[in-house]
């Protein structure tokens, strides 16, 4: 028998948002960095000429330090010993890419590129490769220039052969005294490194501030500083270690606003935080170096709280792009250690100033006509998201937790009867043995498979969650100890356990025997998978099992091992219908006092794949690094481990067995990371301000790779009002992840539960998301083809404005948020992208003039519907009757065999439209091989005649699917089915 005290609301709270996040001053390197870069520069860096090499798509050569007349006065004699120099190579990689990689020549430090997974391997591999053509240079007395031309091309359609071709040309030049460096392209500026502002901090750092120090009597910014590059430093009590010295990274880049640009230049990305990322506000003044505001942090950090605001939230993307009228230009910084960015103003150029704890500065340049082709390009940087299972587009329905198998089967037969769609069940951690992951708790649900098989006859898939933490039972007594302590504290009620501390709370639960000898950590730790500390030994956290241990997934063969777990024949999760969940990845440790995550001196053994630039082959090393090298890279490395895993998995279809996709959702990430699984925005809050912010999100999230996400339906935390569930549903039915959750103490609120006419609403918003998922499986399908962002922003070219309350959704839909309590309309703006466009509402035959502001009632009803606007010229594929039909999920909808799809044809002024549908089995990877359909629609209407061509543009999927065509502005439908290459209809 086990007993569980249940945490309150305010306990759960303080659990997840105490973590120590420093500010700027009390980090220790950033603050020894902003002080030389201040007022207080103690060298410059010059090229050294004699070490200048140039090859077809690369030079290199060695920065020295020239230090000032001051420190030479001191550290004369001591010169050899603090002598330094930096190997700089700037090189031309595909796609226009401009890549500057700074690195310390006597020390191996770690570079993110070597990881397999972040970075797309074609990238480095060959140096012809990007259509780009050879350097040519000039070597001058005060600098060097290397100029180049680029022809790319960009997929913009659903072929290879829909593509648009750009040229463009590249030149970079390095001032060779006081080093600096200017990006031109097409002759504009585009970015400057200006001189004095690179650092590269080295182990002789430590051994030169250690000598002015000593001489320059009672400085106390110097004596701070020494403080900082000494062997550890504190904080609010905790000693931080930095056994290896300063190893601080940094640059400052000046974004120059283009001369034909209309509005004024905007920065954004550094993926979804609180604040607007979509224009950052200045951080500090430029003239007097005055901090207005903290720095952005841009690592892996667990909270979503609006205490730290600049705190970057659970995942990161060291990416920014330049908003103008006719030109974006991105940067990538790729690094994966503390990470903080300021922001400030020159004139009509915007700066931002990059600090990176350790690694080396591994600097991307890259510009386009726009943000979106940017955004395409970054994709084929970091990896292009596969093809998902068709039924993850469907409604996945959530709770921390569904306690019990009687409520999974409770749920899955309410949802019946009350005809909500659903195609997921979620399971949260409380389904566990303890909270061992791959186990279950055997008193709460006695026979899994038979609970598994009740969800698949009734058409739904299961997913429960696996975390990278696991109980060290070594630890187990101790554990114990303080569990037995804690109950001769308290009585057994809520309002009691508030005397306890949350680590006495987290050990309430008492261990059974399968849990207790459960083989994975003691596994895991005599293979040598595990995060090792500082001393040799493995890490010992706290988490939701009690002392843990975290599987190293920095290790290649700890990959392979934990993904393996997935297939074990002891495991639900070896079944094909089982899905994963990995939580807690950033990685987040209780109670810790670094920030709620591992000390940085825990030490990885990281697997990297070293190029031979000159054989172009790659060569497998294991490295020790420490985990403040490596920290953002965590959860991309556990999501590998469980994509690889499941990709050996099965599925029986068609009386075949084929491999199935997997699917796994991860709530941190980095680039890379959409390759490998879906991602939600972590633990928001049920609120009218989190639900404003969603779109913001999301979409910065889509331009920098990550379009397979979407938010907590309506929000994680707290208790949310029928309305706000309401608005909610109907803004979250439309991104491409469609989850509801909740924390378990919130009330009871799946959409079956509500009054009229708030339920029949949100039921109405899930069908909605039903109705539309084959023209969104198209989207997912046009983006792995182009890479271009299934969401995006709306955004007004001519004046800069960023709507931030409405979502594109792939090139065709518009949606609108509504955010403000007891609302009766809304204001939708609707853009022009070429002349003449012009916008329907959805089902609509109205037609609304582009660059206008159309007012839409939204008054919530049991009729209320989602407010849709499709812009002309475009056909939308959509299944209809779902209601009527009593759909109770996308997979019952497929096992008919059967495929019955309604366009809906929305006119341009030239009385044409135009559109697209994807399908193929949505379950095996066979579409890797050609097996899909992809069909056009192409309506033209000539002397009142309408006509509707229909071609195969790729048929390998043999599949019957039956159409209705119908013209929005007509009373007119035609019914066909698709058994020709190319058919020609008569409406």
């Amino acid at each position: 028998m086990r007993m569980m005290v249940t945490l309150c609301s305010s306990s759960l709270d303080t659990l997840k948002n105490t973590a120590k996040f420093r500010t700027s001053g009390e980090i220790g390197f950033f603050d020894r960095v902003s002080y030389f870069r201040n007022a207080n520069p103690l060298y410059k860096w010059i090229v050294d000429d004699s070490s200048i090499t140039q090859e077809p798509k690369a030079m290199s050569f060695l920065l020295t330090r020239d230090y000032t007349e001051s420190v030479k006065d001191i550290v004369r004699d001591q010169l050899s010993s603090i002598e330094t120099s930096i190997r700089v190579t700037i090189a031309i990689l595909p796609n226009g890419f401009v890549n500057i990689l700074a690195e310390d020549p006597d020390h191996q430090r770690f570079r993110v590129r070597d990881v397999p997974g972040v970075v797309e391997p074609h990238i480095f591999q060959s140096p012809k490769y990007g259509g780009t053509s050879d350097a040519k240079y000039t070597n001058g007395v005060d600098s060097i220039s290397m100029k180049f031309n680029t022809e790319i091309s960009q997929i913009v359609g659903y072929t290879n052969h829909d593509a648009v071709q750009s040229q463009s040309s590249v030149e970079v030049t390095v001032n060779k005294d006081s080093f600096s460096l200017c990006y031109t392209v097409n002759g504009q500026q585009r970015l400057v490194i200006p001189a004095n502002t690179f650092v590269f901090e080295t182990s002789k750092d430590a051994e030169l501030i250690r000598i002015l120090a000593e001489n320059s009597g009672a400085d106390e910014w110097l004596q701070k500083v020494l403080k900082s590059t000494s062997e550890s430093y504190k904080f609010k009590g905790y000693t931080e270690q930095i056994p290896h010295g300063p190893s601080c990274v940094g640059l400052t880049l000046e974004h120059v606003k283009h001369v034909d640009s209309s509005f004024d230049l905007k920065l954004m990305g550094l993926c979804h935080r609180l604040t607007d990322n979509l224009d950052f506000e200045c951080s500090i003044d430029y003239e007097s170096r005055e901090r207005l505001t903290e720095p952005h942090r841009s690592s892996n950090n667990t909270h979503f709280s609006d205490k730290h605001l600049t705190v970057g939230l659970y995942g990161s993307c060291p990416l920014l792009y330049s908003l103008e009228s006719n030109i974006s230009t991105g940067v990538i910084v790729l690094n994966t250690s503390d990470t903080l960015v300021d922001f400030m103003q020159n004139g009509d150029n915007k700066i931002s100033e990059w600090t990176n704890e350790s690694g080396v500065l591994d600097l991307y340049m890259f510009t386009s006509e726009s943000i979106e082709q940017n955004a395409q390009k970054v994709s084929e940087f970091s990896g292009r998201i596969p093809m998902p299972l068709e039924t993850a587009l469907g409604h996945h329905q959530c709770r921390w937790n569904y306690f019990t198998q009687f409520e999974v089967e409770d749920l899955n037969q309410k949802l019946v009867e009350h005809n909500v769609p659903t195609d997921f069940i979620w399971l949260d951690i409380e389904h566990t043995n303890s909270k061992v992951y791959f186990t279950w708790d055997k008193e709460a649900f006695p026979n899994p498979k038979a609970m598994y098989d009740a969800l698949v006859e009734a058409d739904r898939q299961l997913v429960t969650i696996v975390d990278p933490h696991f109980k060290d039972y070594r630890f187990a007594e101790a554990d114990e100890k303080r569990k037995t302590e804690a109950l001769k504290r308290i009585q057994y009620s809520n309002e009691t356990t508030e005397k306890l501390t949350e680590e006495e709370k987290l050990s309430m639960e008492t261990l059974d025997e399968e849990a207790a000898n459960h083989y994975l950590a003691p596994e895991a730790i005599s293979k040598g998978l595990v995060v090792m500390d500082n001393k040799g030994k493995e890490f010992n956290g706290f988490c939701w099992p009690g002392t843990c241990v975290w599987i190293d997934f920095l290790n290649h063969e700890a990959q392979q091992y934990f993904g393996n777990q997935y297939l074990h024949s002891d495991h639900l999760q070896r079944l094909p219908h089982v899905h994963v969940w990995n939580d807690m990845n950033e990685p987040e440790v209780f109670l810790s006092e670094t920030e709620a995550s591992m000390p940085k001196t825990n030490i990885h053994k990281v697997t990297c794949c070293i190029l031979n630039n000159e054989e172009h082959t790659y060569e497998i090393k294991n490295f020790e690094f420490e985990h403040r090298d490596v920290h953002s890279l965590y959860a991309l490395t556990n999501q590998k481990a469980t994509y690889e895993g499941l990709s050996h998995k099965k599925i029986e279809l068609d009386g075949q067995h084929k491999h199935l996709r997997p699917f796994s959702l991860s709530r941190s990430y980095f680039m890379g990371s959409q390759k490998y699984c879906a991602m939600w925005l972590g633990d928001s809050t049920c609120s009218w301000e989190h639900l404003a912010k969603y779109i913001q999100m999301c979409a910065s999230i889509a331009l920098s790779g990550f379009s397979f996400c979407g938010p907590d339906i309506p929000g994680f935390w707290g208790n949310a009002t029928p309305e706000l569930c309401t608005r909610a549903y109907q803004l979250g039915c439309l991104f491409p992840f469609f989850r509801s959750h909740s924390d378990r103490l919130n009330d009871r609120r799946e959409v079956y539960l509500f009054d009229s006419p708030y339920k029949q609403a949100m039921t109405n918003a899930i069908v909605t998301r039903y109705e539309l998922i084959p023209y969104y499986y198209t989207q997912f399908y046009h983006h792995h083809i182009s890479s271009l962002p299934i969401i995006n922003l709306v955004i007004d070219y001519e004046s800069g404005e960023i709507h931030r309350d409405q979502l594109f959704i792939g090139q065709t839909l518009i949606t609108k948020a509504v955010t403000q309590e007891e609302a009766k309309t809304v204001s939708v703006y609707l853009p022009e992208y070429e002349t003449g466009d012009f916008w329907y509402q959805r089902h609509c035959s109205e037609v609304y003039s582009s660059k206008s502001l159309v007012e839409v009632e939204v008054e919530i009803s049991e009729q209320a519907q989602v407010p849709i606007f499709v812009k002309g010229g475009s056909i939308v594929p959509e299944h209809f009757n779902i209601q009527q039909n009593e759909v109770r999920s996308l997979w019952e909808m497929r096992k008919t065999g059967v495929s019955q799809v309604k366009l809906y044809i929305y006119p341009d002024e030239n009385h044409k439209a135009k559109g697209y549908l994807y399908e193929d089995d949505g379950f095996s990877t066979d579409y890797t091989h050609q097996k899909y359909n992809l069909i056009i629609f192409s309506y033209s209407c000539v002397n009142s005649k309408d006509k509707l061509r229909v071609k195969y543009l790729n048929r390998g999927y043999d599949r019957k699917t039956s159409f209705i065509a119908r013209v929005i502005t007509k009373d007119k439908e035609v019914s066909f089915e698709m058994d020709e290459e190319e058919l020609d209809i008569k409406m």
